[in-house]
């Protein structure tokens, strides 16, 4: 099976559900003929017989209801991650970086940081100190602390 497959397995689950094309074209904002036309594909695709059609409803076939039964979990199980990850996009995530000269970087500003990570386990926290306090340079820069 291709990646692109995984709409047309989709869309048999919502005919499944549904068992009537027309009702399932209004679900998912297509028509009819797109249904049908994306159920047969899949039939040919896999080379058996998944829907038993009438002009008036669909009814699966048993490999139709195996696939089912073995689509639906694994489907809820891929909606369930997506949730997930798209429950990230409103936490803050990244590095934070504190640059501090030497003499005042004994490493508890650091550990500090370190310590409030736990609030946000996405951020990572980096204490950098340079030798001196004139102008900074690759080579005056040590990093106490990375996570």
């Amino acid at each position: 099976m291709q990646a692109n497959d995984l709409g047309a397995l989709s869309v048999f689950l919502t005919v499944a559900e549904e068992r009537n094309f027309t009702r399932t074209a209004k679900r998912l904002g297509v028509t009819p003929s797109a249904i049908s036309h994306a159920m047969r594909d899949l039939e040919e695709t896999i080379g058996v017989r998944l829907l038993s059609r009438t002009t008036r409803s669909v009814a699966l076939t048993d490999a139709g209801e195996r696939l089912r039964a073995r689509l639906r979990p694994a489907f809820a199980e891929i909606d369930q991650a997506v949730g997930q990850v798209a429950s990230l996009r409103n936490q803050p995530a990244g590095r934070v970086r504190l640059l501090v000269p030497r003499h005042e970087s004994d490493g508890s500003g650091a550990r500090g940081l370190r310590a409030g990570e736990g609030a946000r386990p996405t951020n990572r926290t980096e204490a950098v100190c340079w030798r001196r306090r004139s102008a900074i340079s690759l080579a005056d820069i040590r990093i106490l602390c990375s996570t």
